[in-house]
């Protein structure tokens, strides 16, 4: 019996010279000299936001940051728009055995054109029990989509810029003052004045600082609240209704409860 074989057909195999690949450089968009413009023109909008909100500006430590009135006001400028896309409770044991709780936020920040970045931001319990005052389910997560937001819009425009409520609740705040050239002599007078301790009260506490007693009236005339009722919560809280009598530790949620409606309205 005869064997059948078939012929297959090799395929016929081209050969190519290898061309060598130029390596990838990755080169910005723009020029130099146009981002020096584009950088120019955001500390322009800067300044001018600054001069028509100078209570949005806190001084820590000698350096401003900005609140987020002014995250609010360069989102509109930029036409931004800015929407929450997570929104989570936790909790987390501490080492002690204890369980602290706090809100995981994120939020995306958008162009017209459809450039975004997104910005997270958390808050937990143990930030806001500190003093006099406790944390609540409210200014706890509120604070947390804060940070979100004002982080999303600083990182799509503000070229990263740290905002106030991102900083510890208990670093000491001022209303900034933008420095300007002194005579030496009363440069001097100035820094001495400065130096002088802060007042405390009889258990040795340090009390607030006279700027921030200012801030104190600056916030309860615009944010319109009753004077009277504002000196009976912080007697109920501190046992004194005069402003200068707040601890120091306690002065960022004091600012917070005459900031935001819910929270004030939650202690009458």
């Amino acid at each position: 019996m005869s064997k059948l074989t078939k012929n297959v057909e090799q395929p016929v195999i081209e050969e190519q010279a290898l061309v060598p690949q130029a390596p990838v450089t990755v080169m910005p968009v723009i020029s130099g000299p146009e981002f020096a413009e584009s950088f120019k023109a955001y500390k322009a909008l800067q300044h001018a936001i600054d001069q028509s909100m100078p209570e949005e500006i806190m001084d820590i430590q000698g350096k401003p940051y900005r609140k987020k009135g002014y995250w609010k006001a360069l989102r509109a400028a930029f036409n931004l728009t800015v929407e929450c896309i997570h929104d989570e409770r936790v909790e987390i044991a501490l080492e002690d055995g204890s369980i602290d709780w706090g809100w995981h936020v994120r939020y995306r920040a958008s162009t017209q054109s459809g450039t975004f970045v997104d910005g997270d931001g958390s808050c937990f319990a143990s930030e806001k029990s500190r003093g006099g005052l406790r944390s609540t389910e409210h200014n706890v997560r509120a604070h947390a989509h804060t940070r979100a937001s004002n982080r999303a819009i600083s990182s799509l425009v503000g070229f990263g810029e740290v905002s106030d409520d991102e900083m510890p609740d208990d670093a000491e705040r001022t209303i900034y003052i933008e420095p300007v050239e002194t005579p030496k002599k009363v440069a001097k007078k100035a820094t001495k004045k400065t130096e002088q301790a802060q007042a405390t009260t009889p258990n040795g506490v340090k009390k607030i600082s006279a700027k921030q007693v200012n801030y104190w009236h600056v916030l309860v005339k615009n944010n319109n609240r009753d004077p009277q009722v504002c000196e009976k919560y912080i007697e109920k809280m501190f046992g004194s209704p005069d402003p200068k009598d707040i601890p120091f530790s306690d002065f960022q949620e004091v600012k917070k409860w005459l900031e935001d409606d819910a929270y004030f309205e939650a202690t009458q």
